[in-house]
């Protein structure tokens, strides 16, 4: 079975992350969808580990390759995907490990701004 190639560096370069992360829900959505349709979501999953040993079976390293190679894909698209201010805070993350903090960083403010905008149309009159 042949190898899908999927361009997401067009879809993220219109709508870049921006450093104060008010865009961040809208962005890591559009991600979600990207990483789906190319089948490489997983990457966020869980980290890519450490590289078999030599002694491992030539399977066993194949699909290491092969996700390390998805890894790294997905790292440079999140880092295409960025302003460039956060592209110098996380050039030297992994794919799982950007997602993490910037979930951390981001997330509670994106949490915030649902809270104020579901109050403020829970307060309107009819």
């Amino acid at each position: 079975m042949a190898r899908t190639t999927f361009n997401m560096n067009t879809l993220l370069e219109k709508d870049k992350l921006k450093s104060n992360g008010s865009n961040f829900t809208d962005w890591f959505r559009n991600v979600r969808i990207i990483l789906e349709a190319a089948k490489k979501a997983y990457v966020f999953d869980a980290a890519l580990g450490a590289e078999p040993a030599a002694t491992e079976s030539a399977d066993v390293r194949n699909i290491w390759l092969t996700q390390s190679e998805d890894h790294n894909v997905v790292r440079c698209g999140l880092l295409l995907g960025m302003e460039p201010e956060l592209q110098k805070r996380f050039e030297h993350h992994s794919a799982y490990a950007m997602i993490g903090e910037l979930n951390t960083l981001f997330q509670t403010q994106a949490r915030a701004e649902r809270y104020d905008a579901s109050e403020r149309f829970f307060n309107c009159k009819m």
